[in-house]
């Protein structure tokens, strides 16, 4: 009478477990790459975020007024943003068209990156200038 085998053999054992060590390798870098993605993207959510922010305070600390400004980045880098009068004279309404140019630039890895953003924005007439 045969007797039945139980169990592996210790080659189907090492064969297992190269197979299991390819896999979680490969899995190993697809995370790692999923998290360099990740800071990314967290990256890039925070410079358009503080190019809204930019923005949307262009006039809000006094007149709307033409020419370029400049600063620093909260997490490193420069902004320029350069603001230009549309129409030479107000509407009827007392408004003025004003075109937004905001260019970030920063560095990663060494390279020089940059992101543009481009919008368009209304301003009331200052009370002293006169309405034609």
């Amino acid at each position: 009478m045969g007797h039945a085998q139980r169990g592996f053999s210790l080659l189907e054992m090492i064969a297992a477990i190269m197979i299991l060590a390819v896999a979680l390798t490969a899995l190993l870098m697809l995370a790692g790459r999923s998290r360099q993605l990740h800071q990314q993207a967290a990256g890039q959510i925070g410079r358009i975020q503080e190019a809204r922010s930019l923005l949307d305070a262009a006039f809000a600390a006094g007149p709307a007024r033409a020419g370029i400004s400049q600063g620093t980045l909260q997490e490193g880098g420069h902004w320029r943003l350069q603001t230009t009068l549309l129409a030479d004279r107000a509407s009827a309404a007392g408004i003025r068209l004003y075109r937004l140019d905001l260019q970030l630039t920063w560095r990663v890895a060494g390279q020089a990156r940059h992101q543009r953003f481009h919008t368009l924005r209304i301003a009331r007439v200052p009370a002293l200038e006169s309405v034609p």
